[in-house]
């Protein structure tokens, strides 16, 4: 769903291929963003990351909950049970590990009525000439 509305928008989508704090980066003329992607069934969200060597309970190990820093990811693509969807930006959260979505009606996207402001699109580069099948390149 994210990497589908950011590519209807015009921006170059990639993924890390190497495990990262983000799930995607999206391109623009203004530079990468890089997004962390969020799922809820619910009015609210857990926006916390795993952190190795933090947790004390023998039924998670040692793995524990932490909140992200500026420069791990940039912003939050939220998309719940219900097809909305929401584009916050990390400042707006920081330090927090669940939201309650309603708090955050601002950030909500919607096809008619986008009230975040996103960079503007990465410019169209001129795609090369097909070649027909068999042919060589020239």
């Amino acid at each position: 769903m994210a990497t589908t509305w950011f590519m209807e928008r015009g921006y170059m989508v990639s993924v890390p291929l190497e495990p990262a704090r983000y799930d995607l980066i999206a391109e623009s003329d203004e530079g990468l963003k890089r997004i962390q992607v969020k799922t809820t069934r619910a009015h609210t969200v857990g926006i916390g990351r795993t952190v190795y060597g933090t947790g004390t309970s023998p039924s998670t190990g040692r793995y524990g909950r932490g909140v992200y820093a500026p420069g791990e990811i940039d912003l939050f693509f939220i998309y719940t049970w219900d097809r909305r969807s929401y584009l916050i930006p990390l400042e707006a959260v920081q330090g927090q590990m669940t939201l309650n979505l309603q708090k955050y009606e601002s950030y909500r996207l919607s096809h008619l009525d986008e009230r975040v402001q996103a960079p503007p699109p990465a410019r169209q580069r001129k795609s090369r000439a097909r070649r027909q099948p068999g042919s060589m390149p020239g």
